[in-house]
């Protein structure tokens, strides 16, 4: 949803975008790659304007999108709404070959995938006087997917990899329907002095209704018959809602500006994953692989940062964040002896941050940043069901997944305030891993999964010169 959207906003709305490599404790400590800081343009002058923009680009296949936007403000209210639609194809492959259990496993897949999506986005403004703001914001959307499959898997021996047991080819067909609707209330209080203060209430609500249909084939190994046929059918409905509630709050203080705020957030995740076996035309419910998995999460955050001047060409800056994180994973089985205790995590982190900037002169500048941050596991990682991508192929969730925590110490070089070198070291405890294996049900089927394993370590750098021509 958030790719759709950012694909379908034309470049003329947005104001200017903040790399922010390395964030202090006032931004959420969530992810280790920094944060964009897409600021959009506000419309300041009264009256009504639009406009309408096409985009186009082809790659393997093509990518089109249409934008268009409207505003109108008088000096009490200013009205804007925003609406994309655009339709994409995209592709992924993966091949592996395994040795397990004596056996030479070696599978291709291929993923082949379209979609349709609209995105709007409806707004308001009202300005009680001229420090203070209320606004409110609405987006819906929708997009259709559509994805075609195929994965095929020959199977040998493994000290022999010419003598061919058999061939499963299986062939998806998946279609998914995804809605969503995002609502915003904000209070704003700026004042001239130094003082500003803001709220934000949101409330999302995400579903998506996925069906796939999975025949499995196998052949021998010249492929010119077939030894047997499973076909697999899924159902695997999704319903996601999330609150949020921030308030921030900044004063000049001390000769520097100090800022505390808070944030609360709650996440509840339904998912159901029903498989059928088709039988004679008719589909039977697998009670042995179907399951329900309900995730919630609650996190709790507040923050302190102060920054401020040292002497003329010196300034520095120190803050903590600190999170609570309360989630609950309950895998429900639709048989009682498969049936398992649910999983509960429930710890507290603390986020330090500081930075120190030296401008020996007005073309020069350098700055050292320090900051902790935490990377939570996604959902679809967390998920202990099955996706099948044929009967011997499937990938599957780890609920016992711990949040990786990330150290990351950055040293930057600014010259004449446009050219920026920088230097960086990052340390990542708990790295969630991407790890394949033999499954224990079938000794030719594998899977992919997750877990956390050991540490990784990042030294990187980065070198900005922008040219005008």
């Amino acid at each position: 949803e958030l790719s759709n959207y950012l694909q379908s906003l034309p470049a003329e709305q947005i104001d200017r975008i903040d790399i922010i490599s390395n964030p202090g404790a006032k931004y959420e400590a969530e992810g280790n790659a920094g944060i964009l800081d897409i600021r959009l343009k506000r419309d300041k002058s009264l009256g009504a304007n639009g406009t309408v923009s096409v985009t186009s680009g082809q790659g393997k296949y093509n990518r089109t999108n249409l934008s268009s936007n409207a505003n109108y403000r008088n000096k009490k209210f200013n009205f804007f709404g925003q609406l994309g639609i655009g339709q994409q194809k995209g592709f992924n492959t993966l091949d592996f070959i395994s040795y397990q259990n004596g056996l030479y496993l070696e599978e291709l897949n291929v993923l082949r995938n379209r979609g349709r999506f609209a995105n709007l986005r409806l707004g308001a403004d009202y300005y009680l006087d001229k420090n203070q703001t209320i606004g409110f914001l609405y987006s819906p959307g929708l997009h259709m997917g559509r994805q075609l499959g195929y994965n095929r898997i020959t199977i040998a021996e493994a000290t022999s990899q010419s003598l061919v047991d058999s061939i499963l080819v299986a062939q998806t067909v998946s279609k998914n329907t995804r809605h969503q609707n995002t609502y915003n209330l904000n209070y704003r209080y700026d004042a001239k002095k130094g003082r500003n203060f803001n709220i934000d209430l949101d409330y999302g609500h995400f579903t998506n209704d996925g069906r796939r249909s999975q025949p499995n084939a196998y052949w021998n190994a010249t492929e010119d018959s077939v030894l047997s046929r499973v076909i697999n059918n899924f159902e695997t409905p999704t319903d996601i809602k999330i609150y949020t509630f921030k308030a921030d709050y900044e004063q000049n203080l001390f000769g520097g500006t100090v800022a505390a705020g808070t944030k609360i957030s709650k996440v509840v995740s339904d998912n159901t994953f029903l498989v059928f076996d088709e039988l004679s035309g008719l589909q039977v419910r697998d009670d042995k692989r179907s399951n329900l998995f309900n995730y919630d999460e609650n996190v709790y955050a507040a923050y302190v940062n102060y920054q401020r001047p040292l002497s003329k060409n010196w300034s520095a800056s120190a803050g903590l964040r600190t999170e609570q994180t309360n989630a609950t994973g309950d895998l429900q089985a639709f048989l009682p002896e498969l049936q398992e205790p649910p999983v509960i995590l429930d710890y507290l982190s603390w986020f330090p941050s500081a930075g120190l900037n030296w401008s020996p002169s007005s073309k020069h500048s350098f700055n050292l940043n320090y900051g902790k941050r935490i990377n939570r596991p996604d959902y679809n990682v967390l998920n202990p069901f099955n996706n099948q991508l044929s009967q011997l192929s499937f990938e599957k969730g780890n609920p016992f997944l711990r949040p990786e925590i990330v150290n990351n110490i950055e040293l930057g070089y600014t010259l004449g305030s446009r050219y920026n070198f920088k230097a960086g070291y990052s340390l990542t405890e708990n790295q969630i891993t991407r790890l394949i294996g033999p499954d224990d049900s079938d000794p030719r089927a594998s899977f992919i999964s997750w877990d956390n394993l050991a540490t990784q370590k990042i030294w990187s750098t980065s070198v900005s010169i922008p040219v005008e021509i």
